[in-house]
């Protein structure tokens, strides 16, 4: 057959529901056609055979179809393309058989691959005709063209997009209607251009106007009459131009300067020439590589705005824009940071935008470079102007630093080191006129050292304290924001601040935050605080009220909070001295590592004021609690802890003296095997409420009130997951209500009625007491059941135990259990007791209870548990 087409590819436009596509020409095997499909927006893809289609009709002399999986979606093209390997596969041999058909699919193949080679030539870029001397494109694109380097290459659209972009940043536009061309060059002469009411532009003359600028008049060396404030004369000798701004008229004489005529100055001659007008437009007259050459040139006068490429070198980065001022007009001393003293005596003085980076200040990101007197210079030129001082570069500052009122620091992007030994990285010192609106912002700040042994303070904020409340000087509105600190000995210190936030930081260090005397409105918020030295019981977390020495005249820290942190890993994560409403919420505070050491402590210091104190929703992991005992009550001493959870193995301590504590929804969880007692208290515990306590794990005891003069406590549902046989012990009358018993309760709830108190009793001799309730004050009128319970162990096969007032006038009802009105008859010498007796208050000074034995029964052992209950 003959090859009788010079089809070679087939092209189709879907309409989402065809799936057959024909190719009218010959192919000799289903590999031999690729299949192109591209979508809307031209990206094309290549099918698999077998996968994505199926061919019929291959090594048809007519031609076959191509049947797709799914239909080719509408507006999608198809592509079918005959794709020979150009090879010669047809063995003749000699004295072999020549069939027709196998010399004419030789042949075929050939023309086909010919056919291919054509395709091929018909996809590229080619000029119509051998004459012509342009290439046509047939409206297609040029895709991946490379940008022009020669001005007869073409270009592509980034290239031309960028140009117009280049050429109308530098042109005078408008954009809401068309501007006729302007006059020709005669006409323009010597005037101004202005706009007219319509917005067209206008030609005016300045000698009539005097607004639109100067008019030129001559020279000094040429001599001139000034008449008008809008002459101006030309200097020959500098090039600059100058107005008169003392008495007219003015008459110049001959060869004269604005020196010997006038003088310069205000009142004098005053430049407005070429350089200084230039300057007070915004135009950079001059630029030079680095600050050594600007300070070299002699030529720079006032007014002149001129820049650097770099401060150090071209290279060096702290490229910046500098104006020209004489000194007289320069009321400080250059610092050569910001400010420049140039070889004529001049100043260039830094212009800023918005921000101040280091580098325009001259800080080097290399090596060990100490960029603090960059920075120090940064913050006294932004210094209250709201402008932000950017570290933008890793760096080292290896001196302290002095913040001033309205000082921005933004280190977002930057790695600082820290020289160790240094002090205090950043001093906020009030001296007399107070700090105010301070933010550091970001940053990674490393110091030199150890982790566990830094030396430097991150900042130290230090007010001062006056002759009476009016008279404080604060640092107010300091702001952390997401700054993150490595081996330092504090993060922050505060002495008299005022409205201060730490937000969002991270600090890994020694210690984390010290607060000292009046610091007020004081927010710690969605922080980590972790610390390196976890074994010395000195690291703090938090320290607050800590070295008063103005507490007892109430200048302690008031209206602090603390939310959303994790402090964990110091000797006391949060340790609190003297403070005044202080709120604690959604808090992690661990003693990770050390256990023995403290999640929280109360401290004990001489004057101690704690008001106002809410712990909210904290978690208390590894370490202890701690209310350190005191001689005598704190001050006004109130604190609240609810919905808690105590994660240890340690016992909750409640030393002497705290009054006013109320705890409620707490979880106590012992982490060791070892029975613990959850809470005790050391004595003169007045006046503390626990409600709503649940203990989980191994305890011997839940809450224990260690002393006789605890009075007006409480204890409410609290109950633990495992039998404890003495839950509470309370020498002093507590009520006690819907809470575990244990065995003197007969292991259940107290169903209803009120404990006023119980005992478990340490010895029992002949003819004593055994176990005495003093300073009770009962109810007149009140029914009072006291139980017994134990194992009473006699020599004796008989006795009686009684239960007496101070003047036995109790009023004695015969019920319960073994009992003959107040007394329990003995008639066995290892006997268990559980019995009860209820009595009725007739007397208002009723204050005693007692359970004594009988007078010459030998008690050999007997320790039971008494509970005094109204019912």
């Amino acid at each position: 057959m003959t090859v009788s087409t010079e089809l070679s590819h087939e092209e189709y436009v879907g309409n989402g529901v065809t799936t057959d596509f024909d190719f009218r020409f010959r192919i000799f095997e289903s590999r031999h056609l690729i299949v192109v499909v591209a979508d809307n927006d031209g990206n094309e893809t290549t099918l698999k055979n077998g996968t994505d289609y199926t061919i019929v009709g291959a090594g048809s002399y007519h031609g076959g179809k191509v049947v797709l999986n799914k239909p080719l979606a509408r507006g999608w093209t198809i592509l079918l393309e005959r794709d020979l390997p150009v090879v010669q596969e047809t063995d003749l041999r000699n004295q072999g058989k020549f069939f027709a058909e196998v010399h004419e699919d030789a042949f075929d193949y050939l023309t086909m691959l010919i056919q291919k080679a054509l395709g091929t030539f018909s996809l590229s870029l080619r000029k119509p005709t051998y004459l012509s001397n342009y290439y046509d494109a047939k409206g297609n694109r040029i895709t991946n063209l490379a940008p022009p380097k020669f001005g007869s290459d073409s270009a592509n659209k980034d290239y031309v997009d960028n140009s117009i972009k280049y050429i109308d940043s530098k042109t005078l536009r408008v954009k809401d209607k068309a501007i006729p061309a302007l006059p020709s060059a005669e006409q323009r002469r010597n005037k101004q251009l202005g706009f007219d009411n319509e917005g067209y532009p206008q030609l005016l003359d300045p000698a009539e106007t005097g607004s639109l600028g100067y008019v030129l008049v001559d020279s000094f060396e040429k001599g001139a009459e000034i008449t008008t404030r809008y002459q101006a004369l030309h200097f020959e000798n500098n090039g600059e131009y100058y107005r008169w701004d003392g008495d007219l008229p003015k008459s110049v004489p001959v060869n004269s300067s604005p020196v010997n005529s006038g003088g310069i100055g205000v009142g004098k001659w005053i430049s407005v020439g070429d350089a200084s007008l230039r300057g007070d437009l915004g135009e950079i007259v001059k630029k030079f590589n680095n600050v050594n050459v600007m300070k070299s040139k002699n030529d720079l006068s006032p007014g002149m705005l001129v820049a650097t490429l770099g401060f150090h070198s071209k290279s060096s980065g702290g490229g910046a824009t500098y104006l020209i001022v004489s000194p007289s007009d320069y009321n400080e001393t250059p610092d050569g940071y910001s400010d420049h003293l140039l070889n004529n005596g001049n100043i260039a003085v830094l212009q800023l935008d918005a921000c101040a980076p280091i580098s325009k200040f001259g800080a080097l990101f290399v090596n060990d470079v100490d960029c603090a007197p960059c920075l120090q210079s940064a913050i006294n030129k932004t210094a209250g102007l709201g402008k932000s001082v950017v570290i933008d570069g890793n760096c080292r500052l290896g001196k302290s630093v002095n913040i001033k009122s309205g000082t921005t620091i933004n280190a977002d992007s930057a790695k600082i080191k820290v020289a160790s030994g240094i002090g205090n990285l950043f001093n906020a010192k009030t001296n007399g006129a107070g700090i105010e609106s301070v933010s550091i912002i970001g940053g990674e700040w490393t110091e030199d050292s150890q982790y566990d042994s830094g030396t430097v303070t991150f900042c130290n904020m230090q007010g001062e304290y006056g002759s009476g409340e009016g008279f404080h000087v604060y640092v107010n509105r300091f702001n952390l924001q997401r700054v993150k600190l490595y081996n330092f000995n504090w993060f922050l210190q505060s002495d008299w601040g005022r409205s201060w936030n730490i937000d969002n930081c991270f600090f890994y260090g020694r210690n984390g935050l010290r607060l000292q005397h009046k610091n007020v409105e004081c927010n710690i918020t969605n922080s980590i605080i972790f610390g390196t030295n976890p074994t010395s019981s000195e690291t703090r977390g938090i320290s607050i009220g800590e070295r008063l020495s103005y507490a007892n005249e109430g200048r302690y820290p008031e209206g602090i909070k603390i939310h959303n942190c994790t402090i964990d890993n110091f000797g006391r994560a949060l340790s609190i001295h003297e403070v005044l409403d202080l709120s604690v919420t959604d808090n992690w505070l661990g003693a990770s590592i050390d256990r023995t050491k403290y999640c929280l402590v109360f401290e004990r210091d001489s004057g101690n004021f704690m008001s106002g104190l809410h712990f909210n929703h904290n978690t208390y992991f590894g370490g202890k609690i701690e209310f350190t005992s005191h001689s005598s009550p704190p001050t006004q001493a109130f604190i609240q802890m609810s919905d808690e959870i105590y994660l240890t193995s340690q016992t909750l301590v409640i030393g002497r003296s705290w009054h006013d504590i109320v705890m409620s929804d707490w979880v106590f969880q012992n982490t060791s095997p070892n029975a613990i007692v959850g809470i005790t208290g050391s004595g003169d515990n007045q006046r503390c409420h626990f409600k709503n306590l649940t203990f989980k794990g191994a305890h011997s005891g839940l809450i224990q009130l260690n002393s006789t003069t605890s009075y007006g406590c409480e204890i409410s549902n609290t109950w633990c997951d495992t039998y404890v046989e003495d839950p509470f012990y309370t020498p002093t009358p507590t009520y006690i209500s819907n809470s575990m018993g244990g065995k003197a309760i007969e292991g259940g709830k107290y169903n209803g009625g009120q404990v006023i108190s119980f005992k478990k009793a340490q010895s029992a001799i002949q003819g004593n007491i055994i176990v005495s309730f003093d300073d009770i004050g009962f109810r007149i009128g009140a029914l009072v059941e006291v139980s017994i319970s134990g194992v009473f162990k006699s020599s004796l096969d008989n006795g009686a135990l009684f239960i007496t007032d101070e003047s036995k006038s109790l009023v004695s009802f015969a019920k319960g259990t073994g009992w003959d009105s107040a007394y329990i008859g003995l008639t066995n010498y290892n006997q268990r007791i559980d019995a009860k007796v209820v009595f009725k208050c007739v007397k208002p000074d009723l204050t005693s209870v007692k359970v004594t034995s009988f007078t010459g029964d030998t008690v050999a052992s007997f320790h039971p548990v008494v509970t005094l209950r109204y019912i």
